[in-house]
């Protein structure tokens, strides 16, 4: 039997889909087997990788909408701050059509936060993740959010005044 086919270089460590995938020489068969598994319909990634909430991210935004951004408690984790349950991963759209996926919350919005890259701003997380908080959690995540140097207390009170 011959040996297995190599993993491209282009795809490890990393989610992909399926139709990189195919493009690169994967075929349907190999990602079915042990060297490969699905984290969203469409998207996969090799088996041995570390399954984080950055990647686990990367894979959302693989299958969402161009503008999503992720938000609310997802947020907070994303700026380091874990307070609250990261899942399902919340983001928020423009996008004005229903878009479903597996252990996703995608919002739509009339307008996005302020962001960078992808993640909305500290002060925008913080507030959104307040609904789902209890007072301990949302004190807790508001001083984190200053003592990692993400946002000020002044930048705070200001976005939850305005």
């Amino acid at each position: 039997m011959p040996p297995p086919r190599p993993v491209p270089e282009v795809l490890r460590g990393r989610p992909f889909m399926v139709a990189e995938a195919r493009e690169r020489g994967v075929t349907t068969a190999m990602l079915e087997g042990a060297r490969f598994r699905q984290l969203l319909r469409g998207v996969h990634v090799e088996s041995d990788v570390s399954l984080s909430l950055p990647l686990w991210l990367q894979a959302a935004l693989l299958v969402l909408p161009a503008d999503a951004t992720v938000t609310c408690l997802t947020g907070l984790h994303a700026h380091e701050v874990n307070v609250g349950a990261a899942w399902p991963l919340r983001l928020a759209t423009c996008y004005p059509h229903p878009v479903r996926r597996e252990r996703v919350r995608l919002i739509r919005a009339n307008g996005l936060p302020q962001r960078a890259g992808r993640v909305a701003s500290a002060e925008h997380c913080f507030a959104s993740a307040c609904a789902e908080l209890d007072l301990v959690d949302a004190v807790t995540a508001g001083d984190w959010l200053v003592h990692l140097g993400h946002t000020t207390p002044d930048a705070l009170r200001r976005y939850a005044h305005e």
